[in-house]
């Protein structure tokens, strides 16, 4: 739509930055991946990221921690469910 704004979250970026940190040097399909994930943040205005602040990250946090007991969360999935978490508080 035209006009229209659209805002980011810091903890997207964070996911994304996490994926360049994952990709494998080897693969033959990284260079790729790291050049789409690299522009898409780069792609993004300073004045349109937004950071959680402290209120939303320690509700966040209580909320990921009830949610990982109560639904039996692994270790890996944990951390995606803090990043869901506060994004879900953020919006």
């Amino acid at each position: 739509m035209e006009g229209q704004h659209n805002n980011h979250s810091a903890i997207c970026i964070q996911e994304l930055a996490h994926t360049l940190g994952v990709l494998n040097p080897d693969d033959p399909g990284t260079p790729g991946v790291h050049r789409a994930v690299s522009e898409v943040i780069r792609s993004m205005p300073g004045h349109r990221i937004l950071t959680p602040d402290a209120d939303v990250l320690g509700r966040a946090a209580v909320l990921n921690g009830a949610l990982c007991r109560l639904q039996g969360y692994r270790n890996d999935q944990k951390l995606r469910c803090l990043h869901d978490c506060t994004l879900y508080l953020q919006a």
